[in-house]
């Protein structure tokens, strides 16, 4: 005969670690194991990062050689492999790393897919660390509008926070050598 059994807990407190977790579940008769079982997985994820900032020095169209940088706070203590920061689709350039904070320095930045990949060594980074990622040699899409960048911070493959920045706008380019002319420059003079 088989019976349902079903014990609840309250007030707990999940792990600080993402992953997926199973539980072992045992029968006791006194001291003695009379049935066991392993539970299907269940998955614990991670937050939202708080703050999460994107800023670029030049936005217009098609502008090249710009910087984006990109701000936030850790929500979950993990250890982190990469954070992933999305672009508008048509964004080009070759990206560099310029300065980067909070996570560790000296890794790779990749452009695939309208993501940026900052690939770094497996590091433990605590929640509420502050994290600044700038990335140099972009090239602005030639689309004019208002764009948001989600932002990803990753443990091997797996996403442990993510958070949605503000707007940033692309706008129209600058015109290329303007030029004004005056058919006199002396300040009394009628034409």
């Amino acid at each position: 005969t088989s019976r349902a059994i079903s014990d609840c807990k309250r007030a707990l407190t999940n792990t600080s670690t993402t992953g997926s977790y199973s539980a072992q579940l045992t029968t006791k008769n006194g001291t003695t194991a009379v049935d066991s079982a392993v539970s299907a997985s269940i998955t614990i994820t991670g937050g939202t990062l708080t703050t999460p900032v994107w800023s670029i020095s030049n936005t217009g169209k098609g502008a090249t050689g710009v910087t984006y940088t990109y701000t936030f706070k850790t929500a979950t203590t993990a250890t982190l492999s990469s954070v992933t920061m999305t672009v508008p689709p048509g964004t080009g350039g070759t990206p560099a790393l310029g300065t980067v904070g909070g996570v560790p320095s000296g890794g790779t930045i990749a452009l695939a897919s309208n993501t940026l990949t900052y690939s770094f060594s497996g590091t433990s980074v605590a929640s509420g660390t502050s994290v600044s990622i700038h990335v140099t040699g972009l090239t602005n899409t030639s689309t004019a509008g208002s764009y948001t960048s989600q932002l990803t911070t990753v443990a091997s493959s797996t996403p442990i926070d993510t958070g949605l920045t503000s707007a940033v706008s692309i706008t129209g380019g600058a015109l290329s050598s303007p030029i004004w002319t005056v058919s006199a420059s002396t300040s009394t003079v009628t034409t």
